[in-house]
């Protein structure tokens, strides 16, 4: 079911001899724990909006989950580590959990709350997110069992991550309770109504930059199979 590659990194990742034999100093595994620290926030995310509760909570595990996700590849290669099959696939996954689930939970608490026309987004949402990613992995495991190589992310790809991270916070905030995140001051000028609106505006070219990196993959795909 696993890898010997994978089940070797999950046998050292817990341990203080480090990730792997090759990878023994014990810092090689903070962008592992950041992917993991992402994995928390998802859960805590998830249920905070399905309680309906610490909306202010959910927009700050948002941001956190985005910032694990910026920096965790970054600090990998700061110090020069070359990936393992744990870090590879906790990199690959975990956002795509995040992003998943917290559009998920977003649209179980939109429609809780008779908010049809946002849950109704939300879920739109959350299909073509959720198609698209199974759709890529489906092919990247197909090239795989072919020995066509691998299919590599696109710069795109990290772009349509953070386009998806901002909006799906800032649309948290603005569809909450008004209490909860917003305040009164601002609900007061009716500023809600313009950052409901930018929400909107960024998730609408997350969701471009969706459909334009799910083309490339797939165009990708058609070369490698010939």
């Amino acid at each position: 079911m696993f890898s010997e590659p994978l089940m070797t990194d999950l046998k050292f990742f817990f341990t203080n001899r480090g990730i792997s034999p090759k990878h023994n100093k014990l810092w090689h595994k903070i962008p592992n724990i950041l992917c993991l620290a992402r994995l928390i926030c998802t859960g805590f995310i998830v249920v905070f909006l399905v309680m309906n509760t610490h909306h202010d909570w959910v927009v700050a595990l948002i941001a956190v989950g985005g910032l694990t996700d910026l920096f965790d590849g970054k600090i990998a290669r700061w110090l020069g580590s070359d990936g393992t099959s744990l870090g590879v696939a906790l990199d690959e996954k975990s956002d795509k959990v995040l992003v998943w689930f917290t559009c998920a939970g977003l649209f179980v608490n939109l429609l809780t709350r008779a908010d049809i026309l946002a849950s109704l987004f939300m879920l739109a949402l959350t299909t073509l997110t959720v198609w698209r990613d199974c759709d890529i992995s489906n092919k990247r495991d197909d090239c795989h069992k072919r020995g066509l190589g691998h299919i590599a992310s696109s710069y795109w790809g990290k772009v349509k991550t953070t386009f998806q991270i901002i909006g799906l916070a800032v649309f948290a905030a603005v569809t909450a309770p008004h209490h909860a995140t917003i305040p009164a001051q601002l609900i007061e000028y009716d500023v809600l109504a313009h950052f409901f609106w930018v929400a909107v505006a960024v998730l609408v070219v997350a969701v471009s930059l969706t459909v334009l990196t799910w083309l490339q993959y797939r165009s990708a795909y058609r070369e490698k199979i010939g």
